[in-house]
């Protein structure tokens, strides 16, 4: 622990807009910060508590002391680093101040400014999860055990994403208890992709929990690398030992430190988590998870959790006969939904078997009706023929390219399939060129699209960038299956 040079005062207060907290004692201090636990009198209806929060000080270690008041006095030298250093922690706070809710993330209730420096109010939890492995047993957890820690933080981790946000520094030490629900603390390193947050500084690691690529910093929306980190968690719980340095990550070095009777599916979320390249890792939570039998429950089009939207809902496990029984199920319905594809494509192959032959389809035509509209079956190339019966003359009123047909002649000239039938290929959409129908506006059937800007996939809440690939399948304007630049991307259901 980094030495503390001065601290507040036990019996300082510190006042914030919603509530007054009156420090009791320091809980501990790292290079950039002192945390306090503190005390407030809350009152709800005719009775006062007595609530605790701790307290989370900006304090630079190496350039601040403190005067007998409290305030901070910063090293003139140091005077640079004090100040990138103090936006950084205020954007912290503000960003944990705006984050919606989550269990498995530690609740901010406010922000204050004073003695020179800034402070963040949140919740206060017991022991850390470094502790608990500490005071555990042989200093490690039983399987079941760890792996019901590694699911709740996973599921925080995984809300965190959906946000476009990483947190790049999770580890025993950062995550902490409260009423035996672990939940994610120290937000320091988090970033947050929205476009305007990109000045974080490079470098910045916990060795033994961070992918290689962070020591060169993170400079794009990366889940591939708390994925690592979560699973050297992992590791460190089943084994009592820090994790070796990225560099020096084996799938031997895993299985060598790893404890007899570890449950092989185990094993493959160790290997996947923490392999050295991140394309292997993967981007998805919920592709990890699902090794294990769970699946994260989703209502926002992705596969990614947003509880702040939905009302809670466990992680279902589904046991391996049910899983088997289910991919079984899918693959059937795959198979039919090509099949199905296929049809349009078989349908215009008959058409062209003989050049002599027109057939119309679909609508049954009455003897002697006249000018009897025939349209092809739905999919088929828009260049495929329709034909126009009649009864009258050779001629008669309409378009250019209407076929009359004279009784028991064979003359017959190609029909141009009615607009609101078509397919054409490359269609343009006002975000994406489309190579599917267009009915009312919308992509329908089976097609590519190419986006020209970025926007959400049609009916579901994934944003496809400028130049992603779609192909897949759409029904009444939302995507039913499909995957974007290769992968498989799971729909919301209606």
């Amino acid at each position: 622990m980094t030495e503390i040079k001065k601290t507040l005062k036990a019996g300082t207060l510190l006042h914030g807009e919603k509530l007054t907290y009156e420090v009791e004692a320091v809980l501990g201090a790292g290079t950039f910060g002192i945390t306090y636990k503190a005390k407030t009198r809350v009152t709800i209806g005719n009775v006062t508590h007595t609530v605790r929060y701790a307290i989370k000080e900006f304090f630079v270690a190496e350039a601040c002391l403190r005067a007998d008041d409290g305030s901070v006095i910063v090293n003139t030298a140091q005077k640079e680093l004090y100040t990138s250093q103090l936006a950084a922690f205020r954007r912290e706070a503000r960003m944990l101040c705006d984050m919606p809710k989550h269990q498995g993330i530690v609740s901010v209730n406010e922000r204050i400014d004073a003695f020179n420096t800034s402070y963040y109010v949140m919740e206060y939890l017991g022991e850390s999860l470094a502790h608990h492995i500490e005071s555990a047993p042989s200093h490690i957890l039983s399987e079941p055990e760890a792996l019901e820690i590694f699911l709740n933080i996973s599921k925080a981790v995984a809300f965190l994403h959906s946000h476009y946000r990483l947190h790049l520094d999770i580890k025993p030490d950062n995550i902490m208890f409260y009423e035996e629900q672990p939940k994610l603390i120290d937000f320091g390193q988090s970033r947050v992709f929205d476009g305007k947050d990109y000045d974080r500084q490079k470098g910045t690691v916990s060795a033994g929990f961070s992918p290689l690529e962070q020591y060169k910093g993170i400079n794009s929306f990366s889940p591939s690398a708390d994925i690592y980190a979560l699973g050297a968690t992992l590791l460190y719980m089943l084994s009592g030992k820090r994790p070796v340095e990225a560099k020096d990550m084996t799938a031997e070095y895993i299985d060598s430190v790893l404890p007899p009777g570890i449950a092989e599916e185990t094993r493959q979320v160790l290997h996947k988590c923490l392999a050295r390249d991140p394309r292997q890792r993967g981007e998805r939570i919920s592709d990890i998870l699902s090794i294990l039998g769970y699946i994260i429950s989703d209502d926002n089009g992705t596969t990614l959790i947003a509880e702040d939207q939905k009302p809670d809902r466990p992680c279902i496990h589904i046991s391996g006969t049910v899983k088997k029984a289910l991919i079984g199920v899918l693959v059937i319905v795959l198979a039919f939904l090509a099949v199905w594809q296929m049809l349009p494509l078989f349908s215009g192959m008959r058409q062209h078997t003989d050049r002599d032959t027109v057939t119309a389809v679909t609508d049954t035509v009455r003897k002697d009706s006249v000018s009897t509209d025939v349209a092809g079956p739905v999919g088929t190339n828009p260049k495929d023929t329709v034909v126009k019966k009649s009864t009258g003359p050779e001629t008669a009123p309409g378009k250019p390219n209407d076929v009359i047909t004279k009784e028991g002649g064979t003359d017959e000239k190609p029909v141009k399939q009615p607009e609101n039938n078509e397919a054409p290929k490359n269609n343009t959409l006002d975000y994406a060129s489309w190579s599917g129908r267009v009915i009312n506006g919308k992509p329908d059937g089976y097609g590519k699209m190419t986006f020209t800007r970025p926007h959400l996939i049609p009916g579901t809440s994934i944003r496809a960038e400028v130049g992603d690939v779609l192909k897949g399948a759409f029904s009444d304007g939302r995507l039913v299956n499909g995957e974007l630049n290769g992968k498989y991307i799971e729909v919301e259901e209606r």
